[in-house]
């Protein structure tokens, strides 16, 4: 079992993504392993943490820029883990990723500074989408990132077609998620 510590970190193959950290929260392994599969093959720092107290490890150690969030956690809910990561990491793009998604727990999330709200289960083509979207959100990744060449149509271009070979080449547990 992959321990909340582990770094694992995959191909430089997106320019700038090799700057990016990700942390994947989820209680699920075949959602952890499946997200972190497919962020490190598109050149993501990833970590990943099965439970709050996990993340908050990582969180005190590592400066991470996205967090994918489980909304229920073993020992405590997302939204509470959701609190105390933008209290520990204020500029972290944080999106709720959840099997039980309702209305009330959208709008809580948001309101709480989530930046996205995604239903479980979600396929590749979702996931690439959702990390675009966090890469994008240039007032809450560090400044290196804003206006760089990592935004320029070339490297948009480069993305799609690093995340289609990964698609290719996906780890039979993401593909469960679909």
């Amino acid at each position: 079992m992959i321990s909340a510590l582990d770094t694992i970190t995959g191909p430089r193959e997106l320019p700038g993504a090799n700057l990016l950290n990700l942390l994947i929260v989820d209680d699920e392994r075949a959602v952890r392993e499946g997200c972190r599969e497919a962020a490190q093959s598109a050149g993501f720092n990833t970590f990943v943490a099965d439970s709050a107290e996990h993340a908050y490890k990582v969180l005190d150690s590592q400066n991470i820029d996205i967090v994918l969030l489980d909304l229920k956690l073993p020992g405590g809910s997302g939204l509470e883990a959701l609190a105390t990561i933008k209290g520990r990491r204020p500029n972290a793009v944080v999106t709720i990723i959840t099997g039980y998604a309702t209305v009330p727990s959208a709008v809580q999330a948001m309101k709480m500074g989530a930046f996205d709200y995604i239903s479980k289960p979600f396929t590749l083509d979702e996931l690439r989408v959702m990390l675009e979207r966090a890469i994008g959100n240039g007032e809450a990744l560090p400044h290196h990132r804003q206006g760089g060449a990592e935004h320029s149509p070339r490297a948009h271009h480069g993305r799609k077609r690093h995340w289609q070979r990964a698609g290719g080449a996906l780890h039979p547990l993401l593909r469960a998620l679909s």
